[in-house]
């Protein structure tokens, strides 16, 4: 199962990383910049994105900020998170190369109002490598941070597929 997250080097990624909504990608990908940004201030960073990633602002609470903020404070955290980032060229790369059909059930999963329609292009593309075995759901009225927003959603989702393997 792939939740809200297109393939690096899958069509639509070209389209994914010049989205001017989704500079992020960019900006965390780029070398020490994030960091010296960030560091310090990750409490404006996190309620910046959970602002904008939330359809309902009040499931994110302080506390979930505090969390966030904690899990990230050491700049040593901070920087491992900016480098899953500067990963995506190499697995661009990767993925270009290896576009095999694998037969294994695979359920991409997007939320209407982020990734959901990506998860549907992704679908046709995999199709054309060969892949029979994808399914797409898409979850509504939910962004980016479903996880903490709506985490019943993503558990029953989640649960329903895994029952069936």
């Amino acid at each position: 199962m792939i939740l809200e997250c297109p393939i690096p080097g899958t069509e639509p990624w070209e389209k994914v990383k010049s989205d001017p909504a989704l500079w992020h990608i960019n900006f965390q990908g780029t070398l020490e910049l994030p960091e010296q940004l960030v560091e310090g201030r990750q409490e404006i960073y996190f309620r910046h994105f959970f602002r904008i990633g939330t359809i309902d602002h009040s499931a994110i609470t302080d506390a979930d900020v505090a969390h966030y903020v904690n899990a990230y404070a050491s700049p040593l955290r901070l920087h491992a998170a900016f480098e899953v980032y500067r990963e995506f060229p190499a697995n661009e790369k990767f993925n270009a190369a290896h576009r095999d059909a694998i037969n294994v059930p695979l359920v991409l999963a997007g939320w209407d109002r982020s990734f959901g329609k990506v998860m549907t292009s992704l679908k046709v593309v995999l199709g054309a490598y060969g892949w029979e075995n994808v399914r797409v759901e898409a979850l509504h009225n939910l962004a980016l941070y479903i996880p903490d927003e709506q985490p019943e959603k993503v558990a029953e989702l989640i649960e329903r597929y895994a029952v069936q393997s």
